[in-house]
């Protein structure tokens, strides 16, 4: 009930002569419009509600918040045409509590609801309050909106007792949770036995902290939450509400919140994971550069060496740095985070199929070990094409298939692979299965990274055709790779012309000071000028001021990145050749193809670098 004015202002009331038969009941007698603004007041309800003294009726309600909604609900009901009745607690200007009944009748002119009769009557004791056939009313209103309440409720909800017990719970609490509310209700076992210990423990003091009027709601995060089947989670609303206008209970609202606790369990596990990469990459920079000094300097003291035992040694050590070279490599181009599956690109089958085996090989290492298994690999080559396509992809496919064929090794065996080609390129991987009672037939599920219809997919999406045998003897997966994919003789690159690196103006920036030394000491013998920096802005000041045939640059160095400087060297001379040198995986580098002429991924080799060097300086004096 509002009034058109604050309690500061005298109040209007309506004088019509409907309402005047209303002035000579004791009773506080009111009327309320359609739009809740009151009407009419009799001389009962002034006192009642104006008295200085006593309460007072404005905007900021008498009536104490937990009864509104019953008084919103009956005076609803009331426009509808049905008489209603409630109970309430009005606060005085002194704090002190009145409790009081309050009577809706609905009024008509013309067969419509018009407008609101309302009778307050303050009782003493708000337990005597309505006689037994309004009690009756009340309680059959409020067990079928109770009811209804939690048979429809969306949300997971509980009723708990005075004795912290559940009494009641809806519909849809039983489905999260998967017992029905008799079990639930009725076990002593399972009676709030589905929240973990902790949790119980932390609902409990929200529990205490509500019935002592610490606060009147309470919300309790992160409640880990036993089904019949799974483990859930939610976030709890606890508040207490009335019954029957006199007795406390409180009500649980479950919000549940087990997608997103696994969501981001999902996205803990992708930074690990994101963590564990930026780490990795952050070692291989680093060995790179120790591999590339190693590498570098066993090159050099095997040409100048003439004892035969020095030259064998720093020979296997020169095989052994070559081949961590190519694994890292590998490991470089599998993790890169910036390569695309939609590139492509020209490479041989066989550096393909050996990077996909490496690959598996190290699977292998990592879970054989544990299951005690012991799988080699067999190689047949009746092709050495170069194929088009999108091989990074490619390679994806070929390692699953690899792994998923692994799987019908028990203990030991043998993975075949065959390369033919015809007009189309065929890779066979086979294995024979075991014929003992040991063996399990290995369900396509269980498999690592793609399995069954993920390699197919995969492979649709590059155009490969997938084929999958299968017998008591042996099982077997060929992919084929189409005619269209193979890059013809006449299409490869031919022999560059080189030129001699004699004479030249050579500027080096590179931040590993071995390796400056290794590349001066080269250049220089070769009988170069060598410029020697860290710096990518000192590089760029001394490039401005004297004249350079060729720029080799570490992309990580000081000032400013290889690439940055690379394409300031462009804007100056676009015909300066240029070199980027790195231990990072920088993935694709066609878009930097306009300033980086050439790429060395660290470790290299000092002869593929002269060899480069010679070819695009070549290149450069004879442009076609």
């Amino acid at each position: 009930m509002e009034s058109e004015s604050n309690s500061s202002q005298e109040i209007c009331f309506s004088s019509e002569e409907k309402y005047k038969t209303f002035e000579s009941l004791n009773q506080a007698i009111s009327v309320i419009g359609k739009d809740g603004l009151l009407l009419y007041a009799n001389s009962s309800f002034k006192k009642f509600f104006l008295n200085e003294d006593d309460t007072r009726l404005d905007l900021e309600h008498p009536f104490y918040p937990e009864y509104r909604k019953k008084i919103a609900k009956a005076y609803i009901g009331a426009l509808n045409g049905i008489t209603k009745y409630c109970f309430a607690v009005i606060q005085t200007k002194s704090n002190e509590k009145k409790a009081a009944e309050i009577h809706l009748f609905p009024m008509y002119e013309n067969n419509e609801v018009v407008s609101i009769l309302t009778m307050i009557k303050v009782v003493e004791n708000r337990l005597l309050s309505f006689n037994d056939s309004t009690k009756y009313l009340m309680s059959d209103e409020d067990t079928i909106f109770e009811k209804n309440y939690y048979e429809k409720s969306p949300v997971p909800l509980l009723r708990i007792n005075s004795l912290d017990e559940i009494i009641q719970c809806s519909q849809s609490f039983e489905s999260y949770v998967g017992y029905s509310s008799e079990k639930i209700l009725n076990s002593e076992e399972l009676n709030f036995k589905f929240f973990f210990k902790k949790d119980y423990d932390r609902i409990k003091i929200a529990l205490k902290s509500i019935n002592n009027h610490e606060t009147s709601i309470k919300r309790v995060k992160d409640i880990k939450v036993f089904t019949n089947n799974v483990t859930k989670f939610a976030n709890l609303t606890i508040f207490q509400i009335y019954i029957n206008n006199q007795i406390s209970f409180n009500e649980i609202v479950l919000e549940d919140i087990t997608h997103n606790v696994h969501l981001q369990e999902q996205i803990s596990k992708i930074n690990k994971v994101q963590l564990f990469r930026d780490i990795s990459e952050g070692f291989i920079h680093t060995l790179n550069n120790n591999l590339n000094v190693i590498l570098s300097n066993s090159q050099i003291i095997e040409q100048i060496s003439e004892k035969e035992i020095v030259k064998d040694g720093i020979h296997q050590i020169k095989e052994s740095a070559d081949e961590l070279v190519k694994q890292i490599h590998r490991i470089q181009k599998y993790i890169n985070k910036n390569s695309s599956t939609n590139e492509t690109i020209k490479e041989p089958i066989v550096k393909i199929i050996e990077d996909a085996v490496e690959f598996a090989k190290m699977q292998f290492k990592v879970n054989d070990s544990k299951l005690k298994k012991r799988i080699s690999i067999e190689k047949k080559y009746f092709s050495g094409s170069i194929i088009e396509t999108d091989t990074n992809l490619l390679r994806e496919i070929l390692i699953s298939i690899i792994l998923k064929v692994s799987k019908y090794i028990i203990k030991n065996g043998i993975i075949k692979i065959v390369v033919r080609e015809n007009s189309n390129i065929s890779i066979d991987i086979k294995v024979e299965k075991p014929q003992n009672e040991d063996f399990v037939h290995i369900s396509p599920n269980t498999l690592n990274i793609f399995s069954g219809l993920k390699i197919r997919t995969a492979a649709d999406k590059i155009g490969i055709k997938i084929i999958e045998e299968e017998s008591s003897e042996f099982y077997s997966i060929s992919a084929i790779i189409p005619n269209k994919n193979i890059v013809k003789n006449n299409e490869t690159k031919s022999k560059k012309e080189k030129v001699k690196l004699k004479n030249l103006d050579i500027m080096v920036v590179e931040d590993e000071k071995p390796l400056q030394k290794i590349l001066f000491e080269l250049f220089d013998k070769m009988g170069n000028r060598v410029f020697i920096t860290d710096n990518g802005k000192e590089a760029l000041q001394e490039f401005k001021k004297n004249h350079y045939d060729i720029i080799l640059t570490d992309y990580d160095i000081q000032g400013i990145t290889g690439i940055e400087l690379a394409a300031r060297i462009k804007e100056i001379n676009e015909n300066i050749p240029t070199i980027l040198l790195s231990g990072w995986s920088l993935g694709d580098l066609d878009s930097y193809e306009n300033f980086i002429d050439q790429f060395f991924p660290k470790p290299f080799k000092l002869e593929d670098v002269i060899t480069g060097m010679s070819s695009l300086l070549a290149e450069k004096k004879n442009p076609k």
